[in-house]
């Protein structure tokens, strides 16, 4: 609106007297990050400042972060960023991250307001952030997993992690023993979750972060983690994590890095045994698919040439891999053979079930397939939000969960439908 003014006043002959600041000024803000109820401070909130880019008549789109700072062990930041070229007070917003969880938006009020939250000048800006800890019905969701149906994780945009208890969601956000201090256990996006226990799950955020029953922990890898996007295992002293060219393995004690995949783009990984692990990606001048032996991996004759992103099996002959472009595949023990899914869903991004003749597939548009052992059929999801994840604890407790659109994010299928579930 403000550009607009500008423009209408323009070209009627009468601009604006407003001051224009010089260029190349640089933007001081500091302040503190915490909690809104009892105003405990927030240790390790990602405070982000905004450029936002658009034109009149055009859709605006927010750019990548021009500078971040994260809080201290008593909630307070300070970060700066330089104005190369101008200082519009309307194109510049600035908010704070913890767990999943975001703070009201801070810009430059509006040509005609005299409230500014950023003001062009390059004294010391004052901005406190209050973050609610509530499990907000706008994040965006990438991975579910639970050790129980009272024990449920979901995770995803900006650090979020969510529990079920069997009755609610909440947030999860650890604090010291003392209480008075939070603490984020990243603010990088979530990938996947996958555990063994409840005092032993494990999530790739771009690190890897372990759950020990009371908190959330950076583990120490010694490898590239940024481009992990998946983990699983088969046990305590058996899990890997995959991502990128990069393969992951922990043992219980650490981690190792496997030779590197014959895939650069790998997305998810699953097995049956130690000696018998899959791993799938992009289809791009590789086959989406490698396979470790127990002793190395090397790539598999899919038989497709579409990107796979997800992959779950019932035994080591009946193993099912999802994708782009409605694609399924199985595999017998022997070969691997397209299946009919009866969708054109722009992608499937995920697989999971409780036996080899009841089996859910999710993706695109809210698409849910289900498998009975014969053929697959589309079910009723209820929303159009892009699925991301798929996991369950029987045929009649099963979890899916979004990464797109405003609203709800969970669906829960009790065996009879699928519902959305309260964001808590």
């Amino acid at each position: 609106m403000r550009r607009l003014a500008l423009l209408v006043a323009v070209l009627a002959g009468c601009g604006p007297t407003e001051p224009q600041p010089e260029a190349d000024m640089t933007i001081r803000v500091q302040g503190t990050v915490t909690m809104a109820a009892g105003g405990t401070a927030i240790m390790g909130a990602l405070v982000q400042a905004y450029w936002w880019e658009g034109c009149w008549g055009c859709v605006v789109d927010m750019s990548p972060p021009e500078a971040e700072a994260s809080s201290d062990t008593a909630g307070h930041y300070s970060l700066s960023y330089a104005m190369e070229e101008h200082c519009s007070e309307t194109d510049w917003e600035i908010k704070a991250f913890c767990g999943g969880f975001e703070s009201q938006r801070f810009e430059a009020g509006s040509y005609y307001s005299p409230t500014t939250y950023i003001r062009c000048t390059d004294e010391v800006q004052t901005i406190d952030f209050q973050l609610e800890p509530i499990w907000g019905q706008n994040l965006r969701l990438n991975g579910v997993w639970g050790s129980s149906s009272s024990d449920v994780y979901a995770v995803g945009a900006h650090g979020a992690i969510g529990h079920y208890d069997g009755a609610d969601w909440s947030a999860v956000i650890n604090r010291t023993s003392d209480g008075r201090t939070a603490l984020c256990g990243t603010s990088s996006d979530i990938s996947d979750v996958w555990g063994t226990s409840s005092n032993d799950i494990f999530a790739v955020a771009g690190t890897i972060l372990h759950y020990d029953g009371t908190s959330w922990n950076e583990m120490t890898s010694g490898w590239e983690t940024s481009q992990l996007r998946a983990v699983w295992g088969l046990s305590s002293t058996e899990i890997y994590a995959v991502g990128g060219a990069t393969i992951l393995h922990y043992d219980g004690t650490s981690w190792s890095r496997m030779a590197d995949s014959l895939n650069c783009h790998l997305s998810d990984v699953w097995g049956s045994s130690a000696s018998d692990i899959y791993a799938v990606g992009e289809a791009h001048m590789y086959d989406p698919i490698v396979h470790y032996d127990g002793t190395k991996w090397s790539a598999m004759t899919s038989g497709t040439e579409t990107s796979l992103r997800a992959v779950w099996g019932t035994s080591s002959n009946d193993i099912y891999a999802v994708g782009s472009l409605g694609t399924i595949l199985h595999y017998d023990g022997t070969k691997w053979n397209a299946m009919t899914s009866g969708t054109d869903a722009f992608f499937l991004s995920a697989v999971w079930g409780t036996s080899p003749n009841d089996i859910y597939a999710v993706g695109e548009r809210g698409t849910i397939l289900h498998y009975d052992g014969t053929e697959w059929s589309a079910m009723t999801s209820g929303t159009d939000k892009n699925l991301s994840a798929v996991w369950g604890t029987s045929s009649s407790d099963i979890y899916a969960v979004a990464r797109t659109g405003g609203g709800p994010k969970i669906l829960h299928y009790d065996g009879s439908g699928w519902t959305v579930m309260p964001p808590g």
